[in-house]
């Protein structure tokens, strides 16, 4: 029988195997710390989005906190019977009117005034009909 040395080929081999265990080992850290990267992206992603929904959140919570307060004076101003005073609105005060003791407006520079305290009477009439 002939005597064949199989030493060199099992050391090829085992250095082929090695290189391959090499090489899987590279790929797996390789795809380990991309999806590890990703992650930590959408995470981080997620955790700012989250950041900027609450900052609106607690925006729109304190401003509705402020309509409560002013509901809350509101309601405590009705319970003491602290009468409104009727004033002229914003808009005709900026125009020269004013409001008379009859409830009629007069403008300042004619105190007639007749057409518009004409109209709003209609309107009263016609609101409270």
């Amino acid at each position: 029988m002939i005597r064949i040395n199989l030493l060199p080929w099992r050391r090829v081999a085992r250095q082929r195997r090695r290189r391959e265990l090499v090489a899987m080992v590279a790929v797996g850290l390789t795809t380990t710390l991309i999806l590890g990267s990703v992650l930590h992206l959408y995470v981080a992603g997620s955790i700012s989005d989250q950041g900027v929904r609450n900052r609106f959140l607690r925006h729109e919570i304190g401003q509705l906190e402020a309509q409560i307060r002013e509901v809350r004076d509101l309601e405590t101003t009705k319970e003491r019977g602290t009468p409104r005073r009727p004033g002229c609105p914003p808009g005709l005060r900026s125009l020269g009117w004013r409001r008379e003791r009859s409830g009629g407006f007069v403008n300042r520079e004619s105190e007639a005034g007749s057409r518009l305290e004409l109209w709003l009477s209609l309107a009263r009439r016609a609101s409270s009909s």
